[in-house]
């Protein structure tokens, strides 16, 4: 999300924006303005979702921006500052639809949780409007459909259902796929966190997105907010994902919904190669739910998980290194077995990763930030070469926030001082990433990310801003200098010292 901060007062705009810790907010653009005026220019050419506003300013006020906001029906939560402590000012800005009034001066902590509630309010009127989006969308086929799958469960009505689903043409008779039932196992009040359409729009969206790799599609009907049932069949008729790997997508989503929903769930499924048996079967996977909530293990127990004991140890950093020995070690002769062994690290690995996301309250996007690196992610229990790829992006994620901010420790701060320590060498990003045991691309980004250029103009910059003051300080031959840089070719270095200067470091020394 954005805020924009309003106020005349250049002291009070600058001491928020140092005063607040942003980072923990997920704030991601933080813009201010001095008027009403400049206050509309940004809002009018950027997508802004908080507004933090002093009222009393010169000219406009703050409350003549908000109801130009309302008028607009822009998305946007208002809260409103002033140093007045006025009944009146409170009721007109309430009045114009702010969220919250701050008096002025408050601690800096204090103004943060303020921006944190309207945050999590805006995101909650979000989700409904989305939700109700979502309710206009779905076709009165797909209300049948669930209807009808409900009433397959039922063991006097399953025939008739299913000859209603094939004349509707979502089934046909010899369909096959896999029957699941969902249980949410939180033992605090589920009901008072989630409504109902919230609950079966967001496990809808979870499982559709994991299953979308294996070409599955997905009708799920909602028993009660506790309980779920949801059919899988292929989007192509003539194919049905094989059970290893339907169960493991079936871990994917339990994991998910652990690590992003908080929602601890068990799923049990069965394969499913006539409609009419849906009843029997539904049966059957209700006998294996036991009466005793704690014996309702899906997963495999987090004590078994031997790559656990790199949680919060100095081991963590030989992550990849100890995956890649244990691989080579079982990759045998008997493929099926191999990638059984995959599949359970890959799950392993996801245990750990989650912990850490636990700890720290980021999202898995924190750690894969595209939609493809999520996508070769949730599939890198196929090859070894992913799997290493994604074991070395957990360590990277976790050496990183293992590190406390502002430390001599923290990888961009430690680059910098390698490169102005080995200024006079021939500096490379492998270089640099071995140095700070990070993977090149990681560390490319998160550079970028906070010095605002790339490794490597980073790298020439340096190594020309050294050169112009050995230039105009020093007599040493220009030659000379390009090797002091780092340059044994001086036509090379001539050519990237113009590129930045406008002129040649012969003309800089004249």
């Amino acid at each position: 999300m954005n805020i924009l901060i309003v106020d005349d007062l250049i002291s009070v705009v600058n001491g928020i924006i140092k005063g607040v810790d942003w980072d923990s907010l997920g704030i991601l653009g933080i813009y201010k303005a001095h008027n009403v005026y400049e206050a509309r220019v940004l809002i009018n050419n950027l997508k802004i979702d908080i507004l933090l506003t002093d009222i009393e300013m010169p000219g406009e006020s703050g409350l003549d921006l908000v109801e130009w906001i309302r008028e607009k029906e822009l998305d946007m939560e208002c809260i409103f500052m002033s140093s007045h402590a006025d009944f009146e000012y409170a009721q007109r800005a309430l009045h114009f639809g702010g969220f919250r009034y701050v008096l002025l001066p408050c601690p800096y902590s204090e103004i943060q949780e303020v921006i944190r509630d309207a945050m999590e309010k805006l995101k909650k009127d979000r989700s409904r409007r989305k939700l109700s989006e979502y309710g206009k969308i779905i076709s009165e086929d797909v209300w049948i459909e669930k209807m009808l799958l409900e009433e397959c469960l039922d063991a006097q009505k399953n025939v008739r259902a299913v000859e209603k689903l094939v004349e509707l043409k979502r089934f046909s008779r010899d369909t096959q796929g896999y029957l699941c039932y969902l249980k949410i196992r939180n033992e605090e009040d589920v009901e008072e966190k989630w409504d109902l359409q919230l609950m079966e729009f967001t496990l809808n969206n979870v499982i559709s997105e994991l299953m979308a790799p294996l070409q599955q599609r997905l009708l799920l009907f909602q028993k009660n907010i506790r309980e779920y049932w949801f059919f899988c069949d292929g989007i192509d008729s003539n194919y049905t994902a094989p059970v290893e790997l339907f169960g493991r997508q079936i871990q994917m989503v339990i994991e998910t919904l652990r690590g992003i929903c908080r929602l601890d769930t068990r799923i049990i499924y069965r394969y499913c190669d006539d409609l009419i048996k849906i009843a029997a079967l539904s049966r059957e996977i209700l006998e294996d739910v036991p009466n005793n909530e704690a014996d309702l293990l899906l997963c495999p127990d987090v004590t078994e998980n031997r790559w656990l004991q790199y949680y919060n140890t100095e081991w963590a950093g030989k992550l990849k290194e100890n995956v890649a020995l244990f691989l080579e070690k079982k990759n045998g002769d008997d493929r099926r077995k191999f990638l059984r062994i995959c599949m359970q690290l890959h799950t392993d690995l996801i245990q750990l990763l989650y912990k850490y996301l636990n700890q720290y309250n980021d999202s898995i996007f924190s750690v894969f930030e595209t939609n493809g690196m999520f996508e070769r992610y949730i599939n890198a229990y196929k090859n070894v070469d992913d799997l290493l790829w994604m074991a070395e992006m957990i360590q990277n994620y976790i050496m990183r926030r293992s590190i406390p901010p502002g430390t001599s420790e923290d990888p961009v701060q430690e680059v910098t001082r390698y490169v102005h320590e080995h200024i006079s060498q021939d500096i490379k990003r492998s270089d640099l990433a071995n140095h700070v045991h990070l993977n090149i691309d990681y560390l490319s980004r998160i550079f970028k990310r906070e010095k605002g250029v790339t490794l490597n103009d980073y790298i020439i910059l340096e190594k020309m801003n050294v050169a112009r003051n050995l230039l105009s300080t020093t007599r040493l031959p220009v030659s000379l200098i390009a090797v002091k840089v780092g340059y044994s070719n001086f036509s090379y270095f001539s050519k990237l010292y113009k590129k930045i200067y406008g002129h040649s470091p012969v003309q800089e020394r004249r």
